[in-house]
């Protein structure tokens, strides 16, 4: 159970990594743009795991 949340987890860091490259080719606009954006992703999806994290536990 443990384990498809450290996928997750991963998968996030390999996007992040894909995005900063795709940034350095982009104006400083769209830049800042963007990082605004990721970052309210993330906090979205972060919300979203432990949500998931609490309803498996009282699943138990």
């Amino acid at each position: 159970e443990e384990e498809e949340e450290e996928e997750e987890e991963e998968e996030e860091e390999e996007e992040e990594e894909e995005e900063e490259e795709e940034e350095e080719e982009e104006g400083n606009m769209m830049k800042e743009r963007r990082r605004r954006r990721r970052r309210m992703r993330r906090r979205k999806r972060r919300r979203r795991r432990r949500r998931r994290r609490r309803r498996r536990r009282r699943r138990t």
